[in-house]
C-alpha cells in the first residue's frame, strides 16, 4: 500500500483526479481532503498500474475520519491512537471485522450500522417548497446552536464557510429546521446536519429544507449527495419523494465512548 505524501506527484495527483471525476461519489471525501485539508490528511492507495483498487483515507481532527474501500490488505494507521472516529468501510469482511475488533479493543466499545448513500440530479430532482426556507447567516447564530449541538463559535464559523452552506425552514420567524453541506465541490455537493426540533417533525420541513439546497447544488452544476441509516425510513421516504435514489451502501463504525447515541 503507498502513501500518497511518501510519493506525491503529479502523475499520482492526475490518478486521484481522474478517478474522482469517474466516479465523484466514491472518490469525493478523498479530492476533498487532498485540496482542502492536506495537512491533517493521510492517503494510502493501493494501485494496478494506474487504477485505484483500494485505499485508506485518514483525516484527523477533534473526531477522526476514515475511509475504507476497495481491496486493502491492511489498516496501516493505529486506530487505538486516533481518539474519537468515525469510519467509513466499504471494503472485504475481514478488514472490517479487524476495524471492529481494533476499536473495541480501545475500550470505548463501537456502534455499527448500515447506512445508503444516496444522490440526486437534474432528471430525478421533484421540488418540495411547502415551507419557506432560506439560506442561514452569522444573524441566525443564536437559534442555530438550539438545533445543531455546537458552540456560538463554532457555529460562526460554520455560517460564514465557504464549505459549510446551511439553509432553514421557519414557522412564525422561528427556526425550526436545519440542513446543509460540508463539502462543496463543482461536481458534487455533500449534505448532512439535517435536523428539525422535536416538535416540529413530521411536518415536511426537513424536505422543504434538503429540496432548497439541492436546487441550489443543481443550478451550480453539481448532483447532491448524502448518507441515511438504511432504517430510518421517514427520512428515506423524504429524499426519495425529493428524487433521490440509492447508489452504494456502507458500514459505519463509530467508537462510542465520544459519542451519544439515541
Amino acid at each position: 500500500m503507498l502513501s500518497l505524501f511518501n510519493a506525491l506527484n503529479r502523475s499520482l495527483l492526475s490518478i486521484l483526479k481522474r478517478h474522482y471525476l469517474e466516479n465523484p461519489v466514491q472518490y469525493v471525501y478523498l479530492m476533498y481532503d487532498i485540496l482542502y485539508y492536506p495537512e491533517y490528511t493521510e492517503l494510502y492507495l493501493n494501485l494496478s498500474g494506474s487504477r485505484i483498487t483500494g485505499y485508506v483515507l485518514f483525516w484527523r481532527g477533534y473526531v477522526s475520519s476514515m475511509h475504507v474501500f476497495g481491496n486493502v490488505r491492511e489498516i496501516p494507521i493505529d486506530i487505538k491512537d486516533a481518539g474519537n472516529i468515525v469510519v467509513h468501510a466499504l471494503t472485504k469482511p475481514d478488514i472490517t471485522m479487524s476495524l471492529i475488533e481494533k476499536l473495541n479493543a480501545a475500550g470505548g466499545g463501537v456502534y455499527v450500522s448500515r447506512l445508503l448513500t444516496m444522490t440526486c440530479n437534474d432528471f430525478t430532482f421533484k421540488e418540495y417548497t411547502r415551507h419557506s426556507v432560506r439560506r442561514l447567516g452569522l444573524q441566525d447564530a443564536d437559534e442555530f446552536v438550539k438545533i445543531i449541538n455546537v458552540d456560538k463559535a463554532e457555529a460562526k464559523a460554520r455560517l460564514t464557510s465557504p464549505h459549510w452552506h446551511y439553509y432553514g425552514a421557519f414557522i412564525n420567524n422561528k427556526l425550526v429546521s436545519v440542513g446543509g453541506t460540508y463539502i462543496k465541490l463543482p461536481e458534487l455537493w455533500v449534505i448532512g446536519d439535517v435536523t428539525t426540533l422535536p416538535e416540529y417533525r413530521n411536518m415536511g420541513l426537513a424536505k422543504s429544507v434538503v429540496s432548497a439546497i439541492v436546487k441550489d447544488a443543481l443550478r451550480s452544476g453539481a448532483i447532491a449527495m448524502l448518507h441515511v441509516d438504511e432504517n430510518n425510513e421517514p427520512a428515506l421516504r423524504a429524499y426519495r419523494e425529493i428524487g433521490f435514489h440509492a447508489v452504494q451502501e456502507f458500514l459505519l463504525i463509530k467508537e462510542t465512548s465520544g459519542f451519544n447515541y439515541p
